[in-house]
């Protein structure tokens, strides 16, 4: 993925409304890092962590972002991964104790939650990518299979949440991308 490094000066004691209208600027890109100094290693761009440079005083912020092309080609692509992951979960849980695979459900969830991050980034500038309730049941089903995996300990609960609740929001997901780029359908599922 090829990043492009932007400056945007926000002025002291300006707010998140000064930053949005700065954001026009990039128009084309979606902001995914954020910095206080030039140097400085980007932290994700979500409105929380702009407000806490805000709030420091920073008058200067250094921004990182995504061709919006690439943005939307690589959430395709963590989508499909998603759900072949989802499904190879699925058919392990067939065969194995949810207890026995608590790791790989582990993993599962913390790259759910990631893909939130990466998809708040973009839902901080543009209109939001998910309609509310549909991004809500997303992370919503992530929470129930990590109730489900390691409360519960079962199996069918697991797998009628990665096919019947994860699975159709990530497919909605898919099909709002392809809405907003007006692109053919993407992916492989």
């Amino acid at each position: 993925m090829n990043y492009q490094r932007f400056k945007l000066a926000v002025g002291e004691n300006s707010g998140w409304d000064a930053v949005r209208r700065g954001l026009a600027e990039f128009d084309g890109w979606i902001i995914v890092n954020v910095s206080g100094d030039e140097n400085d290693t980007g932290v994700l761009f979500l409105m929380e962590t702009v407000q806490e440079f805000l709030d420091s005083g920073k008058d200067t912020l250094w921004l990182e972002g995504v061709n919006r092309e690439e943005y939307y080609e690589l959430l395709s692509e963590q989508i499909d991964q998603f759900l072949d992951l989802g499904r190879e979960l699925r058919q392990r849980l067939c065969l194995w104790r949810a207890r026995q695979m608590q790791l790989e459900i582990q993993d599962y969830l913390n790259r759910v939650q990631n893909f939130r991050h990466f998809i708040c980034c973009h839902d901080c500038q543009q209109e939001a990518l998910l309609p509310a309730p549909v991004f809500k049941a997303l992370f919503d089903a992530a929470e129930q299979l990590a109730v489900a995996a390691f409360a519960h300990e079962d199996n069918v609960r697991c797998m009628d949440h990665l096919e019947y609740e994860l699975a159709p929001c990530l497919l909605e997901l898919r099909k709002k991308i392809e809405q907003r780029q007006g692109l053919p359908k993407l992916g492989k599922n």
